[in-house]
């Protein structure tokens, strides 16, 4: 009786650890769960400012394209309120800089682009050795103002009137040769510029590469007279020093053409077909 008791206390004992050890992992597999549950909801809670964030730099996005185009709009609307005026001589016989056209134009408004036009260096070149002036020379200008109405303004004012200014200053006596450009832009001279430019290069191009192929064609030459020269040396040398014999030119007889007459002419036309059939086609 004690051992079966003694048995039965065991197994109770074992039920009880057995239960206490269900009860445990069942209160960890809770607590898992639990902590699964707070991370997905703090997961939810994370995307929400994410969004959030998203939406807020697209919002900042759009009002700073907005804004750049509008800005770019107002640039615009400036570009097309400019004038052009062209000068076509430089004062001074093309030797005035342009930091001085400026100032004696940027008088009468705001100027915003300029520029003068120089010479070919060619020129400069050859009037420097012929012992001429040796400075920088222009031969036409453009001057960009912020208002078209006061380009025109100045444009009909100035033109074919003096500089003056001092009575012994260099460019007293100088005139004036300017025209207003209707419709002409800033974008236009730039565009005319990179355009002659581009000519010019390929203009140049195209020389070099004739000069090249005329030296090659040069160089062919010249090895191909070596290579005679040495043939001519290996055939003296092979008839003991004596000049080679020279080349024959044959000379082959030539048929005199027959000079037939008018009524042979006639009397083989009239045997040919071609009789026949302008015959038959009357």
């Amino acid at each position: 009786m004690s051992k079966k008791r003694g048995r039965s206390e065991s197994e109770d004992s074992r039920e009880v650890d057995e239960s206490s050890d269900d009860g445990i992992l069942g209160v960890s597999y809770g607590s898992e769960d639990g902590e699964s549950g707070r991370e997905g909801g703090a997961g939810s809670a994370g995307e929400a400012p994410d969004r959030e964030e998203v939406e807020r730099r697209e919002r900042k996005r759009l009002k700073k394209m907005k804004k750049m185009k509008k800005a770019a709009l107002e640039y615009q609307q400036k570009l097309e309120k400019r004038g052009m005026i062209y000068l076509s001589r430089i004062p001074g016989s093309g030797f005035m800089k342009p930091a001085k056209v400026r100032d004696m134009l940027e008088v009468y408004g705001t100027i915003t682009n300029l520029y003068l036009a120089p010479e070919d260096k060619s020129l400069r070149r050859n009037r420097r050795k012929s012992g001429g002036n040796t400075r920088k020379k222009f031969v036409e200008g453009w001057v960009e103002f912020e208002n078209k109405k006061i380009a025109r303004r100045v444009a009909d004012t100035l033109n074919n009137t003096k500089l003056g200014g001092k009575k012994r200053g260099f460019y007293y006596d100088d005139m004036w040769n300017m025209r207003y450009l209707k419709g002409f832009k800033w974008r236009h001279l730039t565009e005319k510029i990179s355009y002659d430019r581009r000519i010019r290069e390929t203009r140049l191009n195209a020389e070099m590469a004739r000069a090249t192929r005329e030296n090659n064609e040069y160089i062919a030459k010249v090895e191909q007279a070596k290579l005679i020269e040495k043939m001519e040396q290996r055939k003296r040398a092979k008839n003991g020093g004596a000049a080679p014999e020279p080349r024959v030119h044959r000379s082959f007889k030539q048929i005199v053409p027959v000079q037939r007459s008018e009524e042979s002419e006639k009397r083989s036309f009239k045997h040919s077909t071609l009789s026949k059939v302008f015959s038959a086609s009357r």
